[in-house]
């Protein structure tokens, strides 16, 4: 099986076609140079190397980069500083497939022929070696060209050399840790790496001048772990780079931003697996004792634990204390199942108990009357597996394989060498759960047999091996780490066939990051929760291996809400686990969630139809924030529940009435929609059971129903080129293009003995437009816009020729080109849907029957009990939609009704639609009515311009294929809908 890549998603397009666009202006070029190089008869041969060059000045780069930046609604820079540039992308959505697409197209557009992807260690290496293998024969069907790549080899420099000297597309791959350290100017005394030392492979040259030569763009990969510390920075800076993309989910320092997909992002719009967790803490058992060690302080001799506490009423509860050295715990609570432990002893890493028992921080004692540490393992494992089942049995039918990881921390556990059979307790354990759990479930049998019956055959552990080829305990970034990594990545396909028996893997916390793969559906934590030991082990980074988008046998990515949601089991309480990963994300994206201040707004832009774009800025944010207080939407900076239930209602609420806000409602909905969303981390909960309605499904009002709406249909789209293109020249000549200016600003300088360097007196501020006396390269504009807009290339000559604008594209070419875009694009939607005919076709949207009455799925959101539907369950995704169902369910006239499944789509010019509801009513005329969309508003325009054309669309396709529906858009109430029939 071979994973099948899209290169048509619009959150990995973004990224790529940002990049272009801050080279906006380049022409194609490179640069020569030459390589010297000695040969075995002392003469010196000459070579030619090729190199990448820039030709555009840094004040149209920085020009680039504030257009992209405003046009995005990210923080504008307000200088280059250098040519670093942040691009931010959420674990699993394709970060790499990303930069190795940017690679291709900066080719493609600029002739861009030198690259190094800069990485912290193995495991990141190993996996970009791999999508470059893998990634070979999809990017040559796109561009018609191969890459050249490889992984530097201090012991190959010929390959550095050659790299130099191709004139095709080279890629070198390399750690850090290969260049960073020692930078001896003469490079004696054997402390410089190798790449810092000359070399006869590379003509007598250092190979890293050699690199620096070739002006190389500069990809990093995770760069909060690669340029960290001032050697990697110095090495960095070595390499020359024309530009460094910098590309991570946890960005540490944010240079010059130019695209942004966040968790929450990521998250809400469904482009990674939704997170549950199964916590086996879910619930305190205050019996006996409980300690857990949250953090110690050696300097005060004092730890913090949670404990069973004795309140003053006698009643229990699970409370964090301050325990000095040498407590009686007895005391501390007031509880007597503590008698006689107290703190002998604590360290940075935990306590010790009594003078023999260690606990490290993070990890929980309970009485042996209660579970042990063992026997909490066990059950972790069991209710895995379980979990497996469960999903297997469900998802089998779409084809795809289900894989369960396993993260432990030592290799013993379960791969013991000491053994008869070499299996440690966890495998053990394993072995025995799965064995009870299918002889209790003749499902589970069933899915065991179809297995091939052998439990030896289900699981395996990834782990590095010594010299006699025995697993062993690794950090995950020595080179003993590069077999494991080959051998995950190479069976990343392998495991996702059917036809290999692996589905549990067992792996090393240290390989998290070289392990992922996007059918894992459960990861189970056998270590204990984060403590200072493996502080460098972030759970956004454990529970990454399993966030993509899970895939079928065909190699095709699975886009199902039911499909698609990962179950942690964990060893904490489930509260404990949300405020960790809370915790990482504020960190890790320098922002506190859950709050709404005035700098989340001040960025958002909007372009006028003379192409100019406006700012909101810093007055109209605070006024937005004051309004939101007023209406008691905000209470200090967090959103009340009433934001959030007027966002749904009435959107329009949320905004100042003062016409200023106007053009920009748009943007500030989407930017109110996105704050208060966040990353919701689930309970796991078994699937649910829905039942099919019989009476409902083979009754004959829902056959005449789905009978009328079951048909698809084909688009096509016509309208007066010659009126559309007057209504483009109309448009054009009235266009305003700015011209680039320059800006001065001019100071005296003050040397003081105290203060250092400074600035003298008031800074003098002046600007003016650029001279255009000299030559000026024009871009292909006909190109370009034939790419943005798909038109013809004579229609576009028309438009242009015919129009007075095209003389203001020596102003500023690249806002010219964006600016007639956007003029096209604009008119072109709207001529798009308003000439729209549809065609019926023979094919039919099927509707997926149970071939049992009852079935199991999982969904992500609420299910309610309905009557009149083919179900006696359905999923709604909010409280409209809710109040909807149960308005149809109990009104007389309403026969029945089902929520089309994700799978009924609608085709249009501006992507699929899929409506919300099926509705037979009987009315007067016994008509059957369908409904849309259930929206918070009654008013079409009230909706984004997408939406609004997407339902005249819908409106032309039922019209067609079943005239007598009355298809409705948009509908809030479900009462007033109904009673108006």
């Amino acid at each position: 099986m071979k994973l099948k890549f899209n290169p048509n998603l619009p959150h990995q397009q973004e990224p790529v076609q940002a990049a272009v666009q801050l080279f906006a202006g380049q022409s194609r070029a490179s640069s020569r140079f030459t390589i010297s190089t000695r040969s075995f008869l002392s003469s010196v041969l000459t070579d030619e190397g090729a190199g990448n060059r820039l030709t555009i000045s840094d004040v149209r780069l920085t020009d680039n980069l504030r257009a992209l930046q405003m046009d995005k609604g990210l923080d504008v820079s307000e200088k280059l500083g250098s040519r670093d540039f942040t691009i931010e992308m959420e674990t699993g959505t394709g970060k790499t497939y990303v930069y190795l697409r940017t690679i291709m197209e900066l080719n493609k557009e600029y002739d861009f022929k030198k690259f190094i992807i800069v990485v912290p260690g193995v495991a990141i290496r190993e996996g970009v070696k791999a999508s470059l293998d893998m990634l070979l024969p999809h990017f040559q069907s796109l561009y018609g060209t191969k890459y050249h790549h490889f992984i530097y080899d201090s012991q190959n420099l010929g390959q550095v050399a050659e790299f130099a000297r191709s004139n095709s597309i080279e890629i070198m791959v390399i750690n850090i840790a290969a260049f960073n350290k020692s930078f001896e100017e003469d490079g004696k005394g054997g402390k410089d790496l190798v790449i810092h030392r000359q070399s006869e492979k590379t003509g007598g040259r250092k190979p890293i001048e050699l690199l620096a030569e070739t002006n190389p763009i500069v990809i990093i990969d995770e760069p909060q772990s690669v340029d960290n510390t001032k050697n990697a920075k110095k090495a960095m800076n070595a390499l020359n780079a024309l530009a460094t993309f910098r590309y991570s989910a946890t960005h540490r320092e944010i240079k010059n931003p130019i695209y942004e997909l966040t968790a929450v992002d990521a998250y809400n719009q469904k482009l990674v697996k939704q997170i549950e967790v199964l916590s086996i803490f879910e619930d305190e058992d205050l019996n006996g004792s409980f300690i857990k060690v949250l953090s110690t302080n050696p300097a005060k001799k004092t730890a913090e634990l949670e404990l069973n506490l004795k309140g003053k009423t006698g009643k229990l509860s699970r409370v964090t204390k301050t325990v000095k050295y040498k407590d009686l715990l007895e005391e501390v609570t007031g509880n007597q199942a503590y008698a006689g432990l107290r703190i002998t002893n604590l360290d940075d890493y935990s306590i010790e108990l009594n003078g023999h028992e260690r606990i490290p921080i993070g990890s929980i004692k309970t009485e042996s009357t209660l579970y042990s540490d063992d026997e909490l393992k066990r059950i972790m494992i069991r209710e895995t597996i379980k979990t497996h089942f469960e999903r297997q049995l469900i998802l089998r039918e779409k084809g795809i394989k289900v894989l369960s990881l396993f993260f432990i921390d030592k290799v013993a556990n379960y791969r013991d060498y000491d053994a008869h059979d070499q299996k440690g307790k966890y495998a053990l354990m394993f072995e025995e759960e799965l064995h009870k759990l299918t002889q209790n479930n003749m499902f589970y049998q069933q899915l065991f047999n179809e297995w091939g019956g052998s439990v030896d055959k289900l699981h395996e552990g990834y782990f590095s091996t010594d010299n006699k080829q025995r697993a062993k305990d690794t950090t995950g970034k020595t080179n003993d780490d590069i077999s494991t990594y080959d051998l995950i990545m190479k069976r990343k396909e392998v495991l996702l066939s059917e036809k290999n028996s692996y589905r549990f893997i067992f792996s090393h916390s240290a390989l998290r990051e070289g392990w992922d793969n996007p059918n894992v559906f459960q990861i189970c934590m056998l270590k204990d929760p984060q403590t200072k030991l493996d502080k460098n082990i972030r759970l956004r980074q454990e529970i990454g291996r399993g966030l993509r988008i899970a895939v079928n046998q065909k190699g095709e990515r699975v886009f199902d809400d039911g499909v698609n949601i990962l179950t942690v089991t964990a060893n904490e309480v489930f509260s404990d686990f949300v405020d960790r990963f809370q915790k990482e994300l504020e960190e890790d994206e320098g922002v506190n969630y859950g709050k709404i201040t005035f700098d989340k707004f001040k960025n958002l832009t909007y372009r006028d139809e003379e192409g100019t774009r406006h700012v909101l800025g810093e007055r109209l944010a605070k006024q937005l924030i004051k309004h939101l207080e007023r209406e008691e939407l905000l209470d200090k900076n967090k959103p009340t529940e009433k934001l959030e239930r007027t966002l749904q209602t009435n959107p329009i609420v949320t905004l100042p009435a003062e016409s200023e806000f106007i053009p920009y409602r748009e943007v500030i909905l989407n930017r109110m929609d996105e704050l208060t969303h966040k990353i919701e981390i689930k309970r796991h909960k078994p699937p649910v059971k829905i039942k099919l309605n019989k009476q409902i499904r083979f009754s004959e009002e829902f056959e005449s129903l789905w009978n009328r709406i079951k048909y698809k249909s084909v688009y096509s789209v016509s309208f007066n080129e010659l009126s559309f293109k007057n209504e483009c020249i109309r448009a054009l000549n009235e266009l305003d293009v700015r011209k680039i200016v320059y800006n001065i600003e001019k100071a005296s300088i003050v040397i003081d003995s105290d203060a250092g360097v400074q600035t003298g007196g008031r800074i003098i501020n002046d600007s003016g437009a650029l001279s255009y006396s000299g030559k000026i390269r024009i871009p292909d504009v006909i190109r370009y816009l034939q790419n943005e807009t798909g038109l013809k290339r004579k229609l576009l000559i028309e438009i242009l020729t015919e129009s007075t604008s095209l003389g203001k594209i020596i102003y500023n070419p690249q806002l010219y080109m964006e600016l007639v875009r956007d003029v096209i694009r604009k008119r072109m939607q709207h001529r798009l849907v308003d000439g729209i005919k549809y065609e019926k076709l023979g094919e039919e949207y099927v509707m997926e029957l149970p071939s049992d009455e009852e079935i199991e799925g999982f969904f992500e959101g609420k299910t309610i009990e309905v009557n009149k539907s083919i179900y006696d369950r359905i999923p709604v995704d909010s409280i409209v939609e809710s109040e909807f169902a149960k308005e149809l369910d109990c009104h007389e006239k309403v026969k029945c009704f089902m929520k089309l499944p994700s799978s009924f789509k609608i085709d249009t010019p501006l992507g699929t639609y899929n409506p919300d509801w099926a509705v037979y009513v009987k009315g007067v005329e016994n008509k059957v009515y369908f409904v849309v969309e259930t929206k918070g508003t009654e008013i079409l325009e009230d909706l984004k311009p997408a939406e609004q054309d997407k339902i005249r669309c819908a409106r032309v396709h039922f019209k067609e294929i079943a005239p007598e529906v009355d298809f409705r858009a948009p509908i809030k109430n479900g009462k007033v809908f109904l009673n108006s029939l």
